[in-house]
């Protein structure tokens, strides 16, 4: 039981599984595309995070450097003042903040990514955003919005070399005892100098840097605009196309049912009038059976048996006009060239051995055209019924029988009719024949 239950549901889930393929293989390229834009929206997220979070670590270490600078300037002129070791101490560590950021610019334009990151970590910059600096250096160090703020960066470097030479060469002084007051001064205004110089290039530094951070932004905004748009879009295609197929099937649900009912009552009235004209002859040949048994004569028997031959022939042509109803109702229109002559010849051919078609009895043609394009098998249908019915109802009282087809083109459609005796068209025709002869100017109204 437990096997049985398991084996249920699995074949449901590999079902469900194959139903899931099949609708995704339907619409396989909108849900390529949808996936692929997604995916672009989520890789250039990905990567506008970490660019921005280059930039604002780039930004906060220029503060490091920054101060590192103006600390270090500033104690240099302690130093001249008071010729205090403290002093010329706190210079040198000051002053390797930003020296550490200037051998880390070095390393990463010869391409040593671990070098780098470790003068970054001595620069004071924040070990969870080197790696992030690192890759934005690398990555987009060839475009214009890097190169300008790079160089900054080296203007500056340059000028903090000098401030570094300046330092040792006021150490030599003091430990030589050379510095004087006439050198003490110009010594400090060139301190003052370096100072500037190197703000200068620390604001054009960060001028660059929001630059090159607006430039992304609009960049980003316009790329994630972009994509946005296309995911938006391809899932409203998408569920339009959904939502088209959904309507789709619902009409053709309500069409299928439509013809369903149409169907089950075309078949409660087959059924009833079948199950009539099927017991009747059945009814009379059971009679004759009756009456044929308690004849005598062998005349009157005869005569029975042929009655029940034309009630067993009236059987055998009701079935044939049930078969020939069931192919024309499940078979497709099939359009092609017919030849309307002969196929008239043909089905003259096949009746005119019908018991009821006598010596007396002849069939006139009056044909004015030759082809036509419709369904050759319902064409053939119809036309055998109109005919067979005009030599099955004839008068038999008549001496001649004139059977009159017509094939007449009026404007742009086809006109077939068959005619016999005005008196006994009215009094006798089938109406099964006239039904037969409006379907047939219907089917080739559509069709001709």
């Amino acid at each position: 039981m437990q096997k049985s239950f398991r084996y249920m549901m699995g074949y449901k889930f590999s079902q469900r599984i194959k139903k899931w393929l099949a609708a995704a293989k339907s619409n396989g390229y909108m849900l390529l595309i949808v996936f692929i834009v997604s995916g672009s929206l989520l890789f250039m997220n990905y990567y506008t995070i970490r660019v921005l979070s280059g930039v604002r670590a780039y930004i906060h270490g220029e503060s490091y450097y920054s101060k590192g600078q103006k600390d270090a300037s500033r104690y240099l002129l302690m130093y001249i003042d008071t010729q205090n070791e403290q002093y010329w101490k706190s210079f040198q560590e000051n002053l390797n903040i930003p020296l550490r950021d200037r051998e880390a610019r070095i390393a990463l334009l010869n391409g040593n990514r671990e070098e780098a990151e470790k003068k970054l970590i001595e620069g004071k910059n924040h070990p969870d955003d080197v790696e992030d600096m690192v890759w934005l250096f690398s990555t987009f160090q060839q475009m214009q919005f890097v190169q300008d703020p790079l160089k900054s960066w080296t203007n500056a470097d340059s000028v903090l070399i000098r401030l570094h030479k300046l330092g040792n060469d006021i150490r030599s002084k003091i430990l030589n005892g050379t510095l004087n007051d006439s050198n003490k001064e110009i010594l400090q205004q060139r301190i003052y100098e370096q100072g500037i110089q190197i703000t200068i290039e620390e604001t054009e530094f960060l001028k660059s840097l929001g630059d090159t951070s607006r430039r992304l932004r609009d960049l980003i905004l316009w790329a994630n605009t972009i994509l946005i748009i296309a995911i938006v879009g391809g899932a409203s295609i998408f569920s339009m196309r959904i939502i088209n197929r959904l309507i789709n099937s619902e009409e053709r649900l309500l069409e299928r049912n439509k013809e369903l009912k149409n169907t089950n009552t075309e078949l409660d009235k087959f059924v009833y009038s079948a199950s009539h004209d099927l017991r009747a002859p059945i009814t009379s040949l059971k009679g004759l059976i009756k009456v044929a048994k308690l004849a005598k004569d062998q005349e009157k028997v005869k005569q029975y048996f042929l009655l029940m031959e034309k009630s067993l022939d009236k059987q055998d042509d009701f079935i044939r006009q049930i078969i020939s109803f069931s192919k024309n109702k499940r078979r497709g229109l099939n359009i092609i060239k017919v030849d309307v002559k002969a196929l008239i010849d043909n089905i003259v051919n096949q009746l005119k051995y019908m018991n009821d078609f006598t010596s007396s009895s002849s069939i006139k043609r009056n044909i004015s055209v030759d082809y036509i394009y419709t369904d050759v098998l319902r064409l053939d249908i119809i036309l055998s019924n109109l005919i067979s019915n005009a030599i099955k109802y004839k008068d038999p009282n008549k001496e001649k029988h004139i059977i009159e087809i017509n094939v007449i083109k009026e404007d742009n459609n086809i006109q077939f009719s068959v005619k016999i005796m005005v008196l006994v068209l009215l009094k006798k025709l089938n109406i099964k024949s006239l039904i037969c002869f409006i379907c047939l100017n219907i089917i080739l109204k559509e069709q001709v």
